[in-house]
């Protein structure tokens, strides 16, 4: 990490300011000799200044600016840092960068300044990743989530259970190293407990996964139905914008339309799907095997009948398909004369559908209710509690849930503790590599090549 590294840390393009931000052991020297400032000057850290950015080795104005220092490891990073506040012309930002390249500065890899702030120990790494999912973030709730792991919540609840799985650990430890001796360090009913506790609030850890997926990533809810029953329509109804094109001509949609809607907080990923039917045209049959896979890979389906005509064996046959996902029921077209109606779905199929006009707009507010209603139904809530919503962070608790359970049977097969110790020690060193006591090389650099360059 002696690099002393460079990047644009706002977003690419044309905007009203760009900040330069430059880390590393010789970032004040290079700022110095581009801003002009003499060596005998002091600089207050962390303290706005005002002046001119030059080019290396010529009286060329780059920009007038603003800049601060930050000493390490009173930094972002935990080295000395410099953030330069130039005009936000994409020019004068290159020019910039090109300047501290030019006197022995790198462009930082994506992530790279806050790999530097986790390794330098300003960071563990739930917090760093939380970085990254803030950007990332398209909703409130999604922010609130990753806002949470950027403080600590989470891991103060991972680090509460690495000390009782280390508690464990060295009485165990202490009773294999000690065996000669007749007074026990910890009995087995001890031990029982101790094992019992960290497996109930893993597991209760683990609960939480799908309602921060969810949260993080979005919910997935295919809308599917029969050609023609208006399922683009409640796309564009539902989005408040044209964004399918609507035709009376059956197979009009023949290919799967995804789009983004925010319902008051959750984030939710509309996917428009071909209409389930049999049909002779090939197109049209690639557009009907993509909607059965988009049905089969969402996590709700918005299963939407015509209220216009009779139910016929297509109708059926979708209810089939979708019967074991979590299903929000849609009669469209209730503007019309109605040939099916609520009751009529509620006798032959005993489900609940909501009336809905997608020409009118009316109804539509059931469905964004319902698929509300659907991820609260959960029973977690971002704003109160703790979530897992990072895949990564759900494996190393599920390694570490398996090896404790393993450490439990092999206490009750009466193994002695040297077996249940080393899958102790497993389970240890998983539930360290979630906040990056103990994480490999190869690890990180998937994680940060993840961000943006300049973050």
């Amino acid at each position: 990490m002696r690099d002393t590294i460079v990047a644009l840390a706002t977003p690419s393009g044309v905007g009203a300011i760009g900040v330069i931000r430059v880390s590393g052991e010789k970032s004040f020297e290079f700022s110095k000799k581009l801003l002009r400032i003499p060596g005998e000057r002091s600089i207050s850290f962390r303290h706005m200044y005002n002046g001119k950015l030059y080019s290396c080795n010529t009286d060329s104005v780059i920009d007038e600016v603003l800049y601060a220092f930050f000493k390490s490891p009173s930094s972002y990073t935990g080295e000395d840092v410099v953030e330069i506040f130039c005009h936000g012309s994409p020019v004068i930002l290159n020019e910039a960068i090109q300047a501290f390249i030019a006197l022995g500065a790198r462009v930082a890899r994506p992530g790279e300044f806050t790999e530097r702030a986790y390794l330098n120990g300003k960071m563990d790494l739930l917090r760093a990743e939380a970085i990254n999912d803030i950007i990332h973030a398209h909703t409130p709730l999604a922010k609130t989530l990753a806002m949470n792991q950027l403080l600590g919540r989470i891991s103060d609840v991972i680090n509460c259970i690495h000390a009782q799985i280390l508690d464990l650990l060295s009485q165990l430890e202490a009773a294999i190293d000690h065996g000669d001796i007749e007074e026990s360090f910890i009995t087995p009913d001890e031990i029982r407990e101790r094992l019992c506790v960290v497996i109930d609030k893993i597991q209760n850890l683990l609960k939480t996964t799908l309602s921060g997926k969810l949260i993080r990533n979005g919910i997935r809810a295919a809308i599917v139905g029969a050609p023609n029953v208006g399922k683009s329509s409640i796309m564009n109804a539902l989005l408040q914008k044209d964004r399918v094109i609507v035709s009376d001509i059956p197979g009009t949609t023949r290919d799967v339309i995804e789009d983004e809607l925010n319902i008051m907080g959750i984030p939710v990923k509309l996917v428009d799907t071909a209409g389930i039917r049999d049909s002779k045209d090939y197109l049209e049959q690639r557009g009907i095997e993509r909607s059965r896979k988009a049905a089969e890979e969402s996590d709700v389906c918005i299963v939407v009948m015509d209220a216009s005509r009779s139910v016929n064996e297509w109708d059926e046959k979708l209810l089939s398909i979708v019967r074991e996902k979590k299903n929000i029921y849609v009669l469209n077209k209730v503007d019309l004369e109605q040939k099916t109606t609520i009751s009529k779905l509620k006798d032959l199929y005993g489900l609940d559908f909501y009336p809905v006009s997608a020409f009118r707009g009316s109804g539509i507010e059931s469905i964004e209710k319902a698929l509300k209603d659907y991820y609260f139904s959960l029973g977690y809530n971002p704003v109160f509690d703790v979530l897992i919503a990072n895949a990564r962070h759900e494996s190393l608790l599920r390694k570490t849930l398996e090896y404790m359970n393993r450490a439990l049977k092999a206490l009750n097969d009466n193994y002695s503790e040297e077996f249940i110790a080393s899958d102790v020690r497993r389970a240890r060193l998983s539930i360290e590599e979630i906040t990056g006591k103990t994480t490999d090389e190869t690890i990180l650099d998937r994680i940060f090549s993840q961000f943006c360059i300049g973050k």
